[in-house]
């Protein structure tokens, strides 16, 4: 689990930045080849043996998984403002609902496969190659039907008016305090601190 985490982390700062400079169908495309690796490497375990290449193979999906950043822009791209909100919430939904139906999914395939002695298709080598499928009917799905956008910076080519009551928040937003962190990086800080608190995977 920690180095799926670990790999994530590695990750994900790249995928959104590179979603800035060439757009966002190729890091998507690419993070979800790097998943499909990690899915095949991950089944290939029981065959390897070895402790050290399980947590490659975890480090591996991590990699590939790094590309929710990129999710999230696209979306707020694409959506207008006053719906923006909804449709975040939308994806969150549907991460966390991965969450909840994965784990149904996993006591399924041990059901089914616990007493199969096939050396290939286990309980533990099924959920990998059930995201393998997942993993390429997404690449299908992002190579016909994904409507490509670039990333454009707005900031440089349209200057907008504030008005005094945002101007005002703003400066209180961006005053530094006694710690050399601003309001707003404070912020950004605490929404992180309770993401992580209350993600309960890192506990379990």
């Amino acid at each position: 689990v920690g180095a799926f985490s670990f790999g994530r982390i590695l990750s994900t700062p790249y995928f959104g930045k590179w979603s800035v400079q060439v757009g966002y169908s190729l890091p998507l495309v690419v993070s979800t080849s790097i998943l499909l690796l990690g899915t095949i490497l991950y089944a290939q375990t029981p065959l390897v043996g070895h402790a050290s290449y399980l947590i490659l193979a975890q480090t591996v999906l991590g990699l590939g998984s790094g590309s929710l950043g990129v999710t999230r822009a696209y979306c707020a791209s694409i959506t207008p403002q006053r719906h923006r909100t909804a449709y975040m919430g939308w994806i969150t939904a549907v991460q966390y609902g991965g969450f909840t139906v994965t784990p149904v999914l996993g006591s399924l395939f041990n059901t089914i496969l616990s007493k199969d002695k096939n050396r290939w298709l286990t309980m533990y080598t099924a959920p990998a190659y059930f995201m393998s499928v997942l993993c390429v009917i997404t690449l299908i799905c992002l190579r016909i039907w994904f409507r490509h956008r670039e990333r454009i910076d707005t900031a440089k080519t349209v200057v907008t008016k504030k008005s005094t009551r945002r101007q005002a928040l703003e400066h209180v937003a961006n005053t530094i305090t006694w710690t050399g962190l601003s309001i707003y990086d404070w912020t950004i800080l605490s929404c992180m601190l309770l993401n992580v608190s209350t993600d309960r995977k890192s506990v379990v």
